[in-house]
């Protein structure tokens, strides 16, 4: 059984990818799956691009005859995912697959689903969720498996299937289009651990981090063939966000901490006059000693102890002086 085909197809400031693979029941027949459709715009309040001409093309030289997907997956609703394959099949009445799947909206009166909703109800599709017992693996559709968001998180638009369904939808409450991205991965048979191309869509690293903890311990000592970089390669959603008070407040403390013993010692670079610098010691002393509670003293004292053993015993260890003889 021959592995999965990643084509990625140029789609400008989008994404468009067409996952080839064996079809799980059929001996040697080839499924198509859509992840992603490019854009329709050439910028985000633009005018309409000539992009889904390219898309149709691509798609036709990748699948020859086989003019329909086994699945369509729009990992989030934003327009450079989904437009340019919108834009292609717009006035045919036909989505050119009998499943779909999209995160749920945010709420009953987000519209972000709105174009993708229009669209497959137009091809005579019904929206359903897949049902809990369904695929005990997590398929969406073989052989894409989802970690996030949840599986009644997920809408599924379907025809001419026996797949068990359900409709207790769940809301992607609090998230942004890009933060209830599908994150998802294909099960590649006799590769290492299983596991192929693991998809991201534009979700967070921190999401992604926390998700695939969870999904792939670390014992398992997971390898992807590919990975998709989240959100374009974009700094500000790809970093851990230290910024925020779950990763911050510690460190703020610890080095609060650290602050006030390097003044207390005298041996803190401080860039002020004298007067200045005599100041800023009796003020420390006595928020040291006279307004912060002991205990919390004690606890970050010893957390600042902690991390510079830490920095010492296992950063540095390895650094030698350029002056060593």
């Amino acid at each position: 059984m021959p592995p999965p085909v990643l084509h990625v197809i140029y789609a400008g400031r989008g994404d468009a990818m067409v996952l080839e693979c064996d079809d799980s029941s059929t001996p040697n027949k080839r499924n198509f799956i859509l992840v992603d459709g490019g854009p329709r715009k050439y910028d985000y309040l633009g005018d309409n691009a000539p992009y889904h001409r390219y898309l149709m093309s691509a798609c036709r030289q990748i699948m020859g005859q086989n003019n329909r997907f086994a699945g369509i997956i729009f990992s989030h609703p934003h327009e450079d995912h989904y437009g340019g394959y919108l834009h292609a099949i717009a006035g045919s009445q036909d989505i050119y697959s009998n499943n779909v799947f999209v995160p749920t909206p945010e709420s009953d009166t987000d519209t972000a689903n709105a174009s993708i909703h229009t669209a497959c109800i137009d091809a005579g599709l019904s929206k359903a969720i897949l049902h809990p017992e369904n695929d005990e693996h997590k398929f969406l559709i073989y052989p894409v498996k989802a970690i996030s968001p949840s599986r009644p998180a997920i809408t599924w638009y379907y025809k001419d299937t026996d797949r068990l369904r359900g409709n207790e939808f769940e809301h992607n409450k609090g998230l942004t289009e890009n933060q209830r991205s599908i994150l998802m991965y294909t099960v590649t048979p006799n590769s290492f651990n299983g596991m192929g191309t693991f998809f991201t869509g534009d979700n967070d690293a921190d999401k992604i981090s926390r998700c695939m903890e969870s999904e792939f311990p670390v014992k398992a000592n997971r390898k992807f063939a590919i990975y998709k970089i989240q959100y374009h390669g974009a700094l500000k959603d790809s970093m851990k966000h230290f910024h925020k008070p779950s990763f911050s407040k510690d460190i703020e403390y610890i080095s609060f901490m650290y602050l006030l013993l390097k003044i207390r010692l005298r041996n803190a670079y401080l860039p002020f006059d004298e007067a200045i610098q005599r100041i800023a010691f009796h003020a420390t002393k006595r928020l040291y000693t006279e307004i912060l509670p002991e205990s919390t003293r004690k606890k970050y004292l010893e957390e600042v102890e902690s991390v510079v053993n830490y920095i010492k015993s296992e950063l540095l260890s390895n650094v030698v002086r350029t002056d060593a003889h």
